[in-house]
């Protein structure tokens, strides 16, 4: 709550803590204990909440116990008994001498006050009662009760008999005789009476009444929760400097990634500790299309709590705002599009009793009968005597749901598909696999609802991976077997590799190192399929990679255009004369989206403009979508948007044997492509470029494929063909002889 002051804030703080007083010889000081009230009758104890107005009347006009006597208007002559008994009561009760006709509460608002300093000299003074106070903020404090000198009273008085005789009809002094039917009796009346009654008194001049002694101690508790004064906005990372990421306009993070949550802040008094818990609407299920995707959000995330001030900024703008560390998304989002997410705020420890912020977006100040914008709480009033306390106390660990208000995180998908060639020797039935993979035991592949929709619903991604690499994965293509067999040497040479996502500062190293067998070990750790949840490590969002330990394999894959050629090593060769068949692997880890990035259209002005919000590049390009939550997801097959196999095969005949294939994106394998080689290829080992590759006639198999996103990745496999009729006519000879 921020501290505002105004000049009833500040009398209040003059009037806010118990009022207890002292007892004191000087008299006044003691009746003056006995003048304190409140209105609402709630005593001399007030404990209540901020944000409440107070009714505060220090005193109320009781001159029977509290007279005002005004010394001028003393009779100077004679009072009958009547008259002195109504001046001897109100000295018996110590009377203030005055010299104005005022009343008992005109003379207290002229010399009475509060301070809040019991030396007399505080900055919060009050001396104008009664008063409607409004406390705009929690606190507890003394005030202290004091008075002026600027006036007398009676410390002590005498009581005097009458001195003098009247009958009924005199109104003065009778005389023995008199004209009338004079009563002789005992002396009835009062002469000289102002000059005997002043006499009979102990006038005492006030002393400034400043006894520390006499104090009200208010205390008002908190009742609102700390703030998130930004509300909900699109949290992620302003885009990295590389080629698909050209705004500064767009916060975004990557799908399994970590993220840093910028421009969220959080309000919070600077002498409590506070803690924050991240909730989001993890959603591990994928859609049918049509569906709401909103009815999968689990808001489940019990284990993300961080304490105020780590990894923040300490100030901003002379307030306390706090701007928040990382969540890891990792495993949870194969989607592209809009995730939502919600902020808890507790006051004082994680598990402890302060107020909590249930997902508030805005606090509103000093509205307690709005309940400061918590839609749940109802009316807190704003009167002492019906002030609610704020309603949710809970535990951090208690909260297990989401937010009244949420904001969104924009998901971007930034991994590339995944490509994997697979070729059969039809006569042996050996195969060979590239890029090396991982086993289907070792592999976790995001399956999407509508796979295989066309045939019932039955097998899965998963199913077809399994049946794709068999079993257990040959360990020559086992790309974990052969991460942990630093000597193995590789069945292919790297010609070329193009990767703009190779952004630490030795990328060109990396890239060289892996090319032309130039380093079998890093080689053998760093080329492979992309491990989807393996993912980035940095806790700060940025994609750095330690490549010696095969992250930079395991993050990149296969990177996004590369070349190889194999180099019939080991088990299988390529041989001419013989039957292959050609099956590739695609898939995405992206399996739906809620933001359908084609078709989506927006009226603007009574008119359809399609793909409205968009931020594209410098040649028209969409990069991203500002962040609309759509209602119904759409879900893919594979996550491929489409994909293209090219066989091409050089020979000496007429005959054409190159073939190209559209990839069916509802499924995972495609291909089913039969070829012999009628040739072998040149049998030098020297070659360095793609190009020389081309001019010496190797066949060679091109895959290409495109996500929903936009991601591209591109394979290029050259192989290598030896005379199969060769081998038979060495082998006839042998044994000929």
């Amino acid at each position: 709550m921020k501290l505002k002051y105004s000049v009833y804030s500040m009398c209040l703080l003059s009037l806010l803590p118990n009022m207890l007083f002292a007892s004191d010889n000087s008299a006044m000081n003691k009746y003056l204990s006995k003048i304190a009230i409140f209105e609402e009758g709630n005593g001399r104890k007030i404990k209540s909440f901020e944000d409440v107005k107070l009714k505060f009347n220090p005193f109320q006009e009781r001159n029977k116990e509290y007279p005002i006597v005004n010394e001028n208007e003393i009779p100077e002559g004679y009072v009958n008994k009547k008259t002195a008994n109504k001046y001897f009561k109100q000295f018996y009760s110590h009377a203030v001498l005055t010299d104005s006709d005022t009343s008992f509460q005109d003379f207290m608002n002229e010399h009475f006050y509060l301070d809040s300093n019991a030396t007399g000299d505080g900055i919060d003074i009050m001396k104008t009662f009664p008063v409607t106070l409004w406390a705009y903020f929690p606190w507890k404090k003394r005030f202290y009760l004091k008075m002026d000198d600027e006036y007398k009273f009676i410390s002590k008085f005498n009581k005097f008999e009458p001195d003098a005789l009247s009958c009924s009809d005199c109104a003065s002094l009778c005389e023995k005789k008199c004209s009338s039917s004079h009563i002789y009796g005992a002396k009835n009346i009062y002469s000289n009476f102002k000059s005997n009654l002043m006499e009979h008194s102990e006038v005492i001049d006030a002393e400034a009444i400043d006894n520390p002694d006499n104090y009200i101690e208010f205390e008002l508790k908190n009742r609102t929760p700390p703030s998130i004064p930004n509300g909900f906005v699109a949290l992620g990372r302003k885009p990295e400097t590389v080629d698909r990421y050209t705004t500064d306009s767009f916060y975004y993070s990557t799908t399994g990634d970590w993220f840093m949550t910028e421009y969220i802040e959080v309000a919070k008094k600077a002498s409590e500790l506070n803690y924050v818990k991240f909730s989001f609407g993890r959603i591990n299920e994928c859609p049918q299309d049509g569906q709401n995707w909103q009815d999968y959000e689990k808001w489940d995330n019990l284990e993300n709590v961080i304490e105020v001030a780590t990894n923040t900024v300490p100030q901003k703008n002379g307030e306390f705002i706090e701007m928040y560390s990382f969540r890891d998304l990792v495993k949870f989002y194969p989607f592209n599009g809009i995730l939502r997410y919600s902020i808890f705020v507790k006051e004082g420890e994680a598990e402890g009793n302060g107020n909590l912020n249930p997902g508030v977006e805005k606090v509103i100040e000093d509205e307690p009968v709005l309940c400061y914008g918590y839609k749940a709480g109802g009316n807190l009033g704003d009167e002492l005597s019906n002030a609610k306390d704020w309603p949710d106390k809970r535990k951090l660990s208690e909260v297990n749901e989401m937010g009244q208000d949420t904001g969104t995180i924009r998901i971007y998908d930034d991994d590339r598909p995944n490509i994997i060639i697979r070729i059969t020797n039809t006569e042996t039935g050996a195969q060979l696999f590239f890029p090396p993979c991982p086993s289907a035991k070792e592999c976790v592949i995001t399956n999407s609802s509508k796979y295989k929709a066309l045939v019932g619903n039955k097998g899965t991604n998963q199913d077809d991976y399994k049946y794709f690499v068999g079993e257990s994965l040959n360990p020559i293509y086992d790309c974990n077997v052969i991460l942990e067999n630093p000597s193995f040497k590789p069945f292919y040479t790297l010609f070329s590799i193009n990767d703009i996502d190779v952004t630490n500062s030795t990328k060109d190293t990396n890239i060289e190192r892996l090319l032309q067998n130039k380093d079998l070990e890093f080689i053998n750790k760093n080329t492979r399929v992309e491990d989807y949840f393996y993912s980035d490590k940095s806790k700060d969002g940025n994609l750095t990679f330690k490549a010696e330990n095969g992250e930079l394999g395991k993050r990149l894959g296969t990177f996004k255009n590369m070349v190889a050629l194999i180099e019939n090593r080991g088990e299988f060769r390529f041989k001419t004369g013989v039957e292959y068949k050609l099956d590739v692997w695609t898939d995405d880890n992206v399996k739906w989206t809620n933001i359908d990035e084609d078709n989506k259209k927006q009226l603007i002005n009574g008119e359809e403009k399609a793909n409205y919000g968009a931020t594209r590049d410098k040649d028209g390009n969409i990069l991203f979508f500002e962040p609309d939550i759509l209602t119904y997801a759409k879900v893919y097959h594979t996550g491929i948007k489409q994909g293209k196999i090219i066989l091409s095969i050089p020979n000496s005949s007429d005959e054409n044997l190159d073939e190209e294939k559209d990839i069916d994106i509802t499924k995972a394998i495609n291909g089913d492509i039969y070829f012999t080689l009628k040739d072998d290829t040149v049998p030098k080992y020297d070659l360095e470029t793609v190009k020389e590759l081309d001019e010496n006639n190797f066949p060679s198999i091109a895959v290409k494929v495109n996500d929903f996103a936009g991601n591209t990745r591109e394979l290029k496999l050259y192989f290598r063909v030896n005379d199969n009729n060769m081998e038979i006519r060495t082998l006839d000879k042998n044994i000929k002889k």
